[in-house]
């Protein structure tokens, strides 16, 4: 699956900005992929996701949604032109099918919906991070103190933990310092061996 996130208006098909060389660019991409003879499947939540109508005014928007037969036209002669062979292979679907003005009015409530959805997310794995600090905190902080008390180096504890725990989310170098600056253990200043 290809995501494709734009929309413009059937009167720029041919401008070289924008819209409409992105969607191109998306189809060749799609149809690499695509076995000659077997269909692309383009999906759109709406028809005006693929394309507003060459008319469409923003300030008379219900009035102007309408598509007509010769947006179709444009639409059917820019696959044929930059498509040519594997237009055939090229179709269009929509999850809705509304009437323009209820149509605009479901792309603004399926904009706020996925907002809060997409909010709600982070405010999930925030706290999904906080819980696996926690736990990793529970797990490893007595081991690294422990290491610490028998001479090993900030460095050393870290290389002890990914070769006894490769599977765990680990705590980072500032994590294990914090632990032994708390616990009033923290690493002697200096290089750790001497020259002969």
């Amino acid at each position: 699956m290809l995501r494709f996130n734009c929309s413009g208006r059937f009167c720029f098909i041919n401008d070289g900005t924008g819209h409409y060389p992105d969607l191109k660019q998306t189809i060749h991409d799609g149809l690499a992929r695509t076995p000659v003879g077997k269909k692309l499947y383009l999906l759109f939540t709406s028809r005006s996701r693929l394309s507003r109508p060459a008319r469409y005014n923003p300030r008379n928007q219900s009035a102007t949604w309408e598509h007509t037969a010769e947006d179709y036209e444009v639409l059917d002669r820019w696959i044929q032109n930059n498509f040519g062979a594997r237009a055939d292979d090229i179709r269009f679907a929509f999850l809705v099918q509304l009437p323009p003005d209820k149509e605009r009015k479901f792309e603004t409530w399926l904009g706020k919906f996925y907002q809060k959805c997409r909010k709600f997310a982070l405010q999930c794995l925030d706290g999904i991070g906080k819980r696996l600090g926690r736990a990793a905190s529970r797990m490893f902080r007595p081991l690294v103190i422990t290491l610490r008390k028998q001479g090993a180096s900030t460095s050393e504890i870290r290389h002890h933990l990914e070769q006894e725990h490769q599977d765990e989310k680990l705590p980072a170098a500032k994590t294990v310092r914090d632990w032994l600056l708390q616990e009033g253990l923290s690493e002697p200043r200096g290089r750790r061996w001497s020259k002969n």
